[in-house]
């Protein structure tokens, strides 16, 4: 292992303070990607983000210091370079740093709205999104990045916390006056009353196969499919 911190400073003054254990040119070619991806219309991190609406480039990333060859010195030093240049209480970081040991040895992950725990990140999707495979949303969710994914939260367990369940994010219905809109079909799930405008929004909020939940509606398991004008009523 070969980790290092870095900071980049903006033009207001303040600071972000990261630490990485890659390469430098990966790390470096990473921020130009992810900058150009955003510059472009993509999806970028908060502090991607700031960095492009500042007017900076790859080019602002400072290494501080390098050739750290233990993940608690890392964090430690990260810690302390933080707390030097106030980045987290006066700057762009959002919390006191340290973190990646927590991050590398609790990475179950729990569930808000139904507080059920998961092994790793892609047993939860496999088990909820029925997806086999790594999440790149849902590890956003759980790094902040993101504060709903698929209508759920989720956060990495920590088994000394306790937790309270929390309600699922609601989907909006718009209600416009016209003949062919009002006549469309609507899903509701009776559990949670929440209403969906798409028989796969309603699948996907609940972690099931759209032919599952379409099975409830038809034989009134909990959920039903109603035109929009009955259920405004």
């Amino acid at each position: 292992m070969n980790g290092f911190i870095y900071k980049v400073e903006f033009n207001n003054g303040m600071s972000y303070v990261g630490q990485s254990t890659q390469t430098i040119s990966s790390w470096r070619n990473r921020y130009k990607q992810e900058i150009r991806k955003y510059v472009n219309g993509g999806y970028g991190r908060p502090i991607v983000r700031k960095i492009v609406e500042d007017g900076l480039d790859e080019n602002c990333l400072e290494i501080i210091i390098d050739g750290i060859d233990n993940i608690d010195e890392l964090n430690s030093i990260e810690s302390f370079y933080i707390g030097m240049f106030n980045s987290f209480e006066s700057g762009y970081n959002r919390d006191v740093g340290g973190t990646n040991v927590k991050r590398e040895s609790v990475n179950k992950v729990i569930c808000m709205q139904t507080l059920e725990v998961f092994n790793s990140i892609i047993d939860c999707s496999r088990s909820i999104f029925n997806m086999n495979r790594h999440n790149a949303n849902l590890k956003r969710n759980l790094d902040g990045e993101i504060d709903w994914y698929r209508g759920m939260s989720f956060e990495y367990y920590d088994e000394n916390k306790e937790y309270k369940m929390k309600p699922y994010k609601e989907v909006e219905i718009a209600h416009k006056e016209c003949d062919k809109y009002l006549n469309s079909n609507i899903y509701v799930d009776l559990k949670s009353g929440i209403a969906f405008e798409t028989l796969q929004s309603a699948a996907d909020h609940l972690g099931i196969t759209r032919q599952a939940f379409d099975y409830r509606c038809a034989n009134g398991i909990s959920a039903i499919k109603i035109k929009r004008r009955e259920y405004l009523k």
